[in-house]
């Protein structure tokens, strides 16, 4: 079993309240058009965003605003790449005389992985419920579908780390699909999540 792609990764800057979106927006592809970012032409009017608009491109990694979800968001299929642009954007942003923690409610990391293997995935995730599944079987045919690891919980929805582990949806008999989220307040720990990312699925996938 191998990785084969990111699909995508993506790391969010959840912004507070009372940022002013459209203002944020002006000043932020102001300065990356200084940091030879190419910029991406605006189409849109001078009133509140309705949508997720690209703002710039650098190192195949697009710097996106989502006014809906008042984010300031970066995507590519390379988390190194990925990294890189989110740690500058941020680095730029505060430049701009943003106070970070009265200006970001917090970090998130999103993504999706596939997982190329040559047993069919349904029959990894199987094994892995041989006793469960054997406890059920009165109840009838049942699989294993999907393997959901969490520690969020009622108390904390700014820290946490969730992992699903479920045949790709569009390939279910070739592909393992692991979706991931991580969210921080702290920037160094995505940081750090970015890092370990491919190792530590490595670990994942090397004991299913």
């Amino acid at each position: 079993m191998e990785i084969e792609s990111f699909e995508p990764y993506h790391i969010g800057t959840k912004l507070i309240p009372n940022v002013d979106i459209l203002l944020l927006k002006k000043k932020i592809k102001s300065k990356l058009k200084d940091y030879k970012y190419k910029i991406i032409e605006d189409s849109s009017s001078d009133s509140i965003l309705s949508q997720m608009e690209n703002l710039a491109l650098k190192n195949e990694v697009s710097v996106v605003l989502n006014p809906l979800a008042r984010a300031l968001n970066t995507i590519g299929d390379k988390p190194d790449k990925v990294i890189g642009i989110f740690q500058e954007v941020n680095k730029l942003m505060f430049e701009l005389d943003y106070e970070e923690k009265s200006t970001v409610d917090f970090y998130e990391i999103v993504t999706n992985v596939s997982i190329k293997v040559k047993t069919k995935p349904i029959e990894i995730l199987n094994k892995h419920s041989k006793s469960l599944l054997e406890l059920t079987k009165s109840i009838g045919q049942l699989s294993t579908t999907a393997i959901r690891l969490s520690n969020k919980n009622s108390q904390d929805t700014k820290e946490y780390t969730e992992i699903t582990i479920e045949p790709k949806p569009t390939s279910p008999n070739t592909y393992l699909f692991i979706s991931m989220v991580f969210r921080s307040q702290n920037v160094q720990k995505i940081a750090d999540f970015t890092k370990n990312i491919s190792a530590n699925i490595q670990k994942i996938i090397k004991n299913l």
